[in-house]
């Protein structure tokens, strides 16, 4: 077991210098797994200032390459590492591919930065990873919320949670199933964290406005910068020439919760009902989008048709579109 008893002070750097030389391998091996001290920056740790038994939530809502998801790894496994007996954390991710390329196997997962006297076994079939110390790691993905029935977990970390599938749409079944069974007692409470760069829904709404006042709750924030020393030139090249100063930009790389109703190709106050009395304008052009099925099934791949007038608006200064018909069907 490796005890965390908080960040160190450069007093504690400064012996640990002096000591190195006395260490074994495998004592090196343990100090080189605290990734809180040696490889990580502060804001990737929850306990800056608090004990390990004052909150149940921590939310990393930052920009895009922020180290997020290392975070997230570096966190399961320091719990695992420290816990006197063993423990069960659940992952859910927003894609199999996420899971897979980013969790597992990716850079910043598990397979990558799990300490040797700690690596895991990888059960593929399930994409669980069992511990030395019999800790494990059951993975899921958002878009089969019904396999966390029946879960039974100490910890849970759910992974771009703004990505899961149907949650901007107010789907929330996977979140609940995690929030239920992260359920098995354990010293200094069950722990949920959740890493993601934010999109305006309205769970992270709701946390964004209580966290401050909630002492059970982390909140970090953080922008794509923060993590440049592990981020390619190129990267941020691209950052500043098309979305620095953009309302996008303003959520993807300083992971601000923005309304990107502006940047949507049509807004709900744009589009009005046409009187029946007013008399069709004169379209400069008609545009026909056809979308046929590719079978004949009668249900779920039906065909689709939209007809739409295209006319300069004199009252908006500005091109309107009218729908002037709209059908799908059935078709053999």
């Amino acid at each position: 077991m490796i005890e965390y008893t908080g960040r160190w002070t450069e007093e504690d750097k400064e012996k640990l210098i002096e000591i190195i030389p006395t260490l074994t391998q495998n004592e090196i091996d343990v100090v080189n797994a605290d990734f809180w001290n040696i490889h990580g920056r502060a804001s990737q740790t929850p306990y800056l200032d608090r004990p390990i038994d004052s909150w149940n939530l921590w939310l990393l809502i930052c920009g895009r390459g922020f180290g997020k998801s290392r975070a997230g790894v570096q966190w399961c496994l320091w719990m695992i590492m420290q816990s006197k007996t063993p423990i069960k954390i659940t992952v859910v991710a927003a894609t199999g591919a996420d899971l897979l390329g980013t969790i597992l196997t990716g850079p910043s997962g598990f397979l990558a930065n799990a300490p040797k006297f700690m690596y895991p076994v990888w059960n593929r079939g399930s994409d669980w990873l069992t511990f030395p110390n019999g800790s494990e790691v059951r993975c899921y993905t958002s878009s089969a919320p019904e396999r966390l029935r029946g879960v039974n977990a100490h910890y849970a970390w759910m992974d771009e949670l703004a990505a899961w599938e149907g949650i901007e749409q107010g789907k929330t079944d996977a979140l609940d199933q995690v929030m239920l069974s992260t359920r098995l007692p354990v010293e200094g409470g069950n722990k949920i964290i959740c890493t993601t760069t934010p999109k305006n829904i309205p769970w992270l709404r709701q946390q964004l406005a209580t966290a401050p006042s909630n002492p059970r709750v982390i909140l970090t924030r953080g922008s794509s910068y923060d993590n440049a020393d592990n981020l390619g030139e190129v990267f941020f090249e691209n950052l500043k020439s098309r979305f620095e100063g953009t309302t996008f930009g303003q959520q993807e790389i300083y992971g601000d919760l923005v309304d990107l109703g502006g940047a949507k190709p049509v807004n709900e106050e744009d589009i009005q009902i046409w009187p029946v009395t007013k008399q069709i304008p004169e379209c400069a052009f008609i545009i026909t989008s056809l979308d046929p099925a590719f079978t004949e099934k009668t249900s779920n791949d039906p065909s689709a048709v939209w007809v739409l007038g295209v006319w300069w608006d004199s009252e908006r200064h500005d091109c309107s579109v009218i729908a002037l018909d709209a059908w799908s069907a059935q078709l053999a």
